[in-house]
């Protein structure tokens, strides 16, 4: 403003002083008179101009250090605005952690709150305790489980392979309130003292093995490897279910026992059970010790195998009839022993007749498999014995009676117990001939009429008539062991009995 104030005062003086110029322009000739005084006049005028000129750039230079002056001051502003922006900030910061100190504090003090509370919980807890153990009153052990079922644990099961099982959190009863140990804690610890280093047990234990994990763990023992094995199934109703101890006899050893299963033909099935490649392996390897088979617990099924009594019998039938005579002897006796005392007498009373018995049909590369277990041992052999022998087959229909007493008749009066089978079977034919029985079975099929039967017909008739069954082992061995007084005895009964 006072720069405006002095420039607009020096255009005043400036535009007064034109105006007396123009004035004394206006009188030249009075002027021209007074020439000195208009010179000095106009340097005057002209010291006034300097003077002005002076003025004015003394006020631009005032100006520009005004206009400075105003910047720097705008800096400054800014700078303090700046700490001031920085200084609300720390504030701020300092009102954040201040408010999170209380809160922690808060927390904190909760936490104490919380803690004080379960430590006077348990306190209380462990003075009942106390006081129930000083009363002798029952308890139990259990394990504090610190696992999460939100946790998963990895492991490798020598039959499955890599399976992921959910971590234990149940607090599980380790010793129960009579003392005994559970399974699960005598597990860890008689396996540890044992130094077991496999355990083979049913799949059904997968559910207990994150505790079983937990509790080695916890112990500071070393776990064995784990083979879960699947489940034995069996047909039921058009399905399949599992094999129950509780439902089915088979499920126990015991049942095998009583049975009369040779040891030997259970461990064979169950090996065929076990690993999938066991019966390839016993075909190339027949008579060879099960035990030198190359067992792999990786060829073990992993969904479950299909009980068979049909192949369990099969296998029983080829284990009795690769065995001798006197094997047999002993294995009938042992189980007899237990289960049939009379018969084992019997058996015993004579060894060697039994075991003559037993010879017939076994050896060869194609040997009879009559006898599938011990029990039924009796009714297979035990028309040799008078005080077992019954006739319990009827005779076979469409027979005349008259016609198959021809036939013993005849037979009695060529039988020779010296001759051997050959001539032995040729009586027989003839006998039947005789009798209108065809002696040949390719003749007898082509052309059936004109016979009353065939020398199969006449070998039932004295079949039923020797053992008392239409079915038996052969007959010519039959009727050598019996001896020719009992032969012909059996014989003239039977046809008494017709």
């Amino acid at each position: 403003q006072k720069k405006s104030i002095e420039q607009n005062t020096a255009r005043l003086n400036i535009r007064q002083a034109r105006e007396r110029m123009e004035e004394e322009v206006e009188g030249v000739a009075s002027i021209q008179l007074e020439e000195k005084e208009i010179e000095g006049k106009i340097f005057e005028i002209r010291n006034d101009k300097e003077a002005i000129q002076r003025e004015l750039a003394d006020s631009e230079a005032l100006e520009q250090h005004t206009q400075e002056q105003i910047l720097l001051f705008q800096k400054q502003l800014e700078e303090q605005r700046t700490l001031e922006t920085e200084a609300a900030a720390q504030v701020s910061e300092w009102d954040l952690k201040v408010e999170k100190m209380v809160q922690t504090l808060g927390f904190k003090q909760a936490n104490v709150d919380r803690i004080n509370g379960e430590l006077e919980r348990f306190q209380s807890e462990l003075a009942e305790i106390l006081k129930a153990l000083e009363e002798n009153k029952p308890f139990v052990l259990r394990f504090r489980s610190e696992g999460s079922p939100e946790n998963k644990v990895k492991f490798t099961d020598m039959i499955k392979g890599d399976i992921e099982v959910t971590e234990n959190d149940i607090d599980h009863v380790l010793l129960k309130s009579d003392g005994i140990p559970t399974y699960h804690f005598a597990h860890a610890v008689d396996d540890h003292l044992m130094r077991t280093t496999h355990v083979v047990r049913d799949e059904s234990w997968l559910s207990t093995l994150p505790f079983h994990i937990q509790l080695f763990r916890a112990l500071g023992f070393r776990m064995p490897k784990y083979l879960h094995t699947a489940q034995v199934l069996k047909n039921d109703g058009g399905g399949k279910r599992k094999l129950s101890k509780r439902k089915d006899p088979e499920a126990a050893l015991a049942f095998y026992h009583e049975k009369g299963y040779p040891s030997a033909a259970v461990k064979e099935y169950l090996m065929t059970l076990l690993n999938s490649n066991y019966e390839e392996w016993r075909t190339a390897n027949p008579g060879v010790p099960l035990e030198s088979f190359p067992f792999s617990a990786k060829k073990m099924s992993v969904s479950g195998c299909l009980f068979s009594f049909e192949k369990l019998d099969d296998i029983s039938r080829s284990t009795i009839a690769a065995m001798s005579a006197s094997e047999v002897f002993d294995g009938v006796c042992r189980w007899a022993e237990e289960y049939d005392p009379e018969f084992a007498a019997t058996l015993k009373n004579d060894r060697s007749y039994a075991e003559s018995i037993l010879s017939v049909g076994r050896g060869g590369n194609k040997p009879r498999k009559d006898i599938t277990v011990w029990s039924g041992v009796k009714q297979y052999m035990g028309f040799f014995y008078d005080r077992y022998f019954s006739v319990t087959d009827p005779l076979p229909e469409g027979h005349d009676k008259s016609d198959v007493r021809a036939v013993l008749d005849g037979f009695l009066l060529s039988y020779d117990p010296a001759d051997d089978q050959q001539q032995w079977f040729e009586k027989i034919k003839a006998v039947g001939e005789r009798n209108g029985y065809c002696p040949n079975m390719k003749e007898y099929r082509s052309s059936p009429e004109g016979w009353k039967g065939s020398v199969a017909d006449v070998s039932s008739f004295l079949r039923l008539a020797v053992t008392g069954r239409l079915a038996s082992p052969d007959l010519y061995a039959v009727m050598e062991i019996l001896g020719k007084d009992r032969v012909e005895k059996r014989i003239k009964d039977f046809k008494e009995s017709l």
